[in-house]
């Protein structure tokens, strides 16, 4: 989890992956000191979501987090948020708000970043733009023109903050919380000393959506993977070493006869008597052809085939304008 923390490399003082030591400062025998620095933190979903996962988790130490965004208007009133959050916490942390990044960087032992560099009217015209010319995309935050604009918005700033964490923090575990995911974090292995490593919960909301096709206990998968951010295949999927792909097809045929292979656009997770994994039929389509199942599903998927739906046409409808 993104709270875990690195090994510093004696000779070089970079973090080691994988392990699980965490900076200290101070007397080694208490619990270690804490900053966890979210630049961004105006991405109110992104950050409304760690403070709630830190509440949950509360590991031990003594805990600072830091926000920083550039509008001063956002930040106050996220701040006043996670103060909200904080007093529902058994320890809360301490909390510092700020537009400068730098004036909280030192000594920070995770950085996380939810940037969105020219926010939603940006968003907006990385699909609009290229609709005009008959791409059509969903999203258009990873891959086609509009992965390509995000990419070109978010990369230099990306660098800079990278490059001031490696100065300022170098120890620091750093987390990149927004798209395009797989372009950001590797231009920050090529660019910077920053050993990043990429956060997103699609493939595990997709591990979630399996499980309940299949009816069994979340907590009893385990399951194999490869791919990029945004399609990822699974590769195996069981539930307590038992192979679920025979599973999978059997229900996946089951309800086909039954008529209801689309049910609902409307929720994004579904239940246990309607899952919506049945509302993807291209994601189907090439768990059927390949044998492995690319998850975050057609919301994500369908944009790095967009030869496949010429001006977007999907299923009967148009991707991002009544599909998305």
């Amino acid at each position: 989890g993104p709270l875990g923390g690195l090994a510093a490399s004696a000779a070089n003082k970079r973090p080691v992956p994988g392990s699980r030591y965490v900076p200290v400062t101070g007397d080694k025998s208490k619990p270690p000191k804490q900053k966890m620095v979210l630049v961004g933190a105006g991405s109110a979903m992104f950050t409304q979501g760690i403070v709630i996962d830190w509440i949950k988790q509360r590991p031990e130490g003594d805990w600072e987090i830091a926000l920083v965004d550039i509008n001063p208007i956002i930040l106050e009133a996220t701040e006043k948020m996670v103060r909200r959050y904080m007093e529902a916490a058994d320890r809360p942390a301490k909390i510092s708000a700020t537009v400068e990044r730098k004036d909280v960087l030192d000594g920070a032992t995770i950085v996380i970043c939810t940037i969105g560099v020219g926010s939603r009217r940006a968003w907006e015209q990385d699909v609009f733009v290229p609709r005009q010319f008959g791409i059509n995309q969903p999203v258009g935050d990873s891959v086609g023109p509009g992965g390509v604009s995000r990419s070109m918005r978010m990369i230099p700033p990306m660098v800079a903050i990278a490059t001031d964490c490696d100065r300022m923090c170098p120890n620091a575990r750093f987390i990149n919380y927004g798209n395009p995911m797989t372009a950001v974090v590797r231009a920050l292995w090529r660019k910077t000393n920053v050993r990043a490593l990429g956060l997103c919960m699609g493939t595990e909301d997709s591990l979630l959506a399996l499980a309940r096709l299949a009816g069994v206990p979340p907590k009893s998968l385990s399951a194999r993977w490869a791919g990029l951010n945004h399609l990822t295949w699974i590769l195996e999927c069981r539930s307590e070493g038992r192979d679920l792909w025979p599973v999978i097809r059997a229900r996946l045929a089951e309800r086909r006869a039954r008529g209801i292979d689309r049910t609902s656009w409307a929720s994004p997770f579904g239940d246990e008597k309607h899952p919506e994994i049945l509302t993807f039929p291209f994601t189907w389509e090439l768990f059927e052809g390949y044998g492995a199942f690319p998850a975050p599903m057609d919301r994500h998927v369908t944009e790095f085939f967009l030869e496949r739906f010429p001006r977007g046409q999907y299923y009967g409808s148009t991707l991002g304008v009544d599909a998305y």
